[in-house]
């Protein structure tokens, strides 16, 4: 079991005492750390990684590596990156805000009082992360640090310029030679240049190996595993078990959450999936589960069934994983024998991870696994049990579907009072459109959505329902083709895009043919692209050089902000009232016609629209 207590206990630890070599001491921690996983010593890892916090309390790297584990485990630790940010140091409250705009795919809002060039570097982190290297490259101009010199060179890798990232990649190593990593990318080109240039980089580093500074041999390592100099990799594994490092590293790294993301995409587009050769267990796992992830998520519940379970037989999963699949085939119509027993094995193994409601994460995870099981027993008809376990997952998670749930089952049984109170406390915990049931159960009692929000109010504070999202604003927007008044009868598609989203630019033209079928059958319904860019001439250039017949443009970075916009491309369905009755995040292959089925669906529903 993974030491999450120890780890936690360092994550939420006071800032170290400062020195001259905390830095490096941060950085020797978080090499251990990624030592440790390439290891598959995942206690060790996280140990480490406290240590490396500890060490480097305000260290970007050493908050990304924390990100990128966590997010592994779906887990983001919203509430302890909150306190932090209200901490009142400048430096942690910077953390905590690039945490934020990584996790919502935003902007960074930098903190009043945070340093200026580590928010800069930050700042150009971010862009990276959203695609765009050219702003990386306006925000850090020249290479002041070893930091700032490795993100220039992944902006100018990102962009194809690779005369220039050979020429800064070799000043950087020339000017730190202490960071031979820095010259990785010269093992990316094969040009004759560069060819000639990482000769002199891996007989330097190599000669690093006769050392005895540990976080040396480290980056040596490091910049040796990207030459493919597997033999000098394996003695300098060997140098740091000379040197008593708890972890030595072998010639590979473990597989990056980006690597696994892509290789599930390509796994979920063939017919049998194939697993890449060289992989553990463990990461085998991971790309299963990110190919029957993509399954789901794209509706091929055919496919993404046997991926699940090759996934779960892959290695031990975690609970997550567990619950994560349950729902997953539940969607797929497995059998309700197999959902059961996957119930139970998630609930297991959530008690010996400590998982057992000590935190809103696994509360929730093993309320669903109650919810899951309710419904799977509801299927068999087996009504009293299936009442037992809704209401156990209302117990656990304060659920109002749970709630919801119990009172379908109730009415089942042929018990309207109790159904009735089980509504009453759903639409408490926020459950909605559910006056019409308590009418039918209570008729000629006060008003339902009067009695509903006075029971919302009594409500202890741990299970109130949290403030209901305000609808679309409803407003007319100016666009190329006049003011389109957004909340009336028609429907709207808005879809949010800025000029430097490289998938805005493939989902707009698809959405510009969609206006023009819509339009040419006279279906009411109205697409408007909107800007949000941070100055209109960005986006007029941008529709200068890609202009649209069909599609409305319109500039409004403020509705983004007011639409609760947190990633681009984002597209919306507005019905009357400013009611969103579709919402789509991202783009991939394929969006722009289940987005035409759904308006499809909608307008043969509310045939008032037509």
């Amino acid at each position: 079991m993974i030491a999450t207590a120890v780890a936690l206990a360092l994550l939420l630890a006071g800032p170290a005492e400062a020195g001259a070599d905390t830095a490096d001491t941060a950085e020797l921690a978080l090499a251990r750390h990624r030592a440790a996983l390439a290891c598959g010593q995942t206690e060790d890892a996280w140990r480490f990684l406290g240590e490396a916090l500890v060490a480097g309390p305000a260290d970007p790297a050493v908050h990304r590596a924390w990100q990128d584990a966590l997010a592994e485990r779906a887990w983001w630790l919203d509430a302890d990156y909150q306190a932090r940010a209200q901490s009142g140091d400048a430096g942690q409250a910077l953390m905590a805000a690039a945490w934020e705009a990584r996790r919502d795919h935003g902007a960074l809002d930098v903190p009043a009082g945070a340093p200026a060039e580590a928010a800069r570097r930050l700042e150009a982190r971010v862009a990276l992360d959203r695609g765009d290297p050219n702003r990386a490259l306006a925000l850090i101009e020249a290479a002041t640090d070893p930091e700032t010199a490795a993100l220039r060179l992944e902006a100018l890798w990102e962009l194809e310029r690779h005369r220039d990232l050979r020429k800064e990649g070799r000043a950087a190593w020339e000017r730190w030679p202490e960071h031979p990593e820095l010259a990785r990318w010269l093992f990316r080109d094969d040009s004759a240049q560069a060819r000639v240039a990482r000769r002199g980089v891996v007989k330097s580093t190599a000669a690093m190996l006769e050392g005895d500074d540990p976080l040396l041999l480290y980056r040596a390592h490091a910049l040796l595993v990207a030459a493919k100099e597997q033999e000098l990799a394996d003695a300098a594994g060997a140098r740091l078990a000379q040197l008593g490092e708890p972890c030595h590293p072998g010639s590979r790294y473990p597989w990056q959450p980006a690597m696994v993301r892509d290789l599930g995409r390509v796994l979920a587009l063939q017919a049998e999936p194939n697993l890449p050769p060289g992989g553990t267990a463990a990461e085998d796992q991971r790309v299963l589960a990110a190919a029957a992830r993509e399954l789901t998520r794209k509706g091929r519940h055919d496919r993404a069934a046997p991926a699940w379970r090759r996934a779960l037989e892959a290695a031990d999963p975690d609970g997550a994983l567990l619950v994560e699949a349950a729902e997953a085939l539940e969607q797929a119509g497995a059998s309700p024998e197999e959902l059961l027993a996957l119930c139970d094995r998630a609930r297991q193994t959530l008690a010996t991870e400590g998982g057992m409601g000590r935190k809103p994460r696994d509360r929730h995870l093993l309320s669903s696994t109650w919810m899951i099981e309710a419904r799977t027993l509801r299927r068999m008809e087996a009504l009293p049990e299936a009442l037992a376990a809704a209401a156990t997952a209302e117990l656990i998670g304060a659920d109002p579907d749970a709630a919801v749930l119990q009172g379908e089952v109730l009415e089942q049984l042929g018990r309207p009072h109790a159904a009735l109170d089980a509504y009453l406390r759903a639409a408490a915990l926020g459950a909605e459109g559910l006056e019409p049931r308590i009418d039918r159960l209570n008729p000629g009692a006060a008003d339902a959505a009067a009695l509903t929000a006075a029971l919302a109010e009594q409500a202890p504070a741990g299970r109130r329902p949290p403030p209901r999202r305000p609808a679309f604003p409803t407003e007319t927007l100016a666009t190329s083709q006049g003011p389109i008044a957004v909340g009336q009868q028609e429907l709207v598609v808005v879809a949010f895009w800025a000029s430097w989203c490289s998938p805005c630019a493939q989902e707009l033209p698809e959405l510009d043919a969609l206006a023009a079928r819509l339009t040419q059958e006279g279906l009411p319904v109205r697409i408007v692209a909107v800007s949000v860019d941070d100055a209109e001439p960005e986006a007029a250039r941008w529709l200068r050089a890609h202009p649209f017949e069909g599609l409305a443009t319109a500039w409004n970075p403020e509705l983004g902000a007011r639409a609760e916009v947190q990633g681009l491309p984002t597209t919306l369905i507005v019905g009357p009232g400013g009611v969103v009755l579709g919402r789509h995040q991202g783009y991939t292959a394929g969006d722009i016609e289940r987005l035409e089925s759904e308006l499809r669906v909608i307008l043969e529903r509310h045939r008032g629209l037509r």
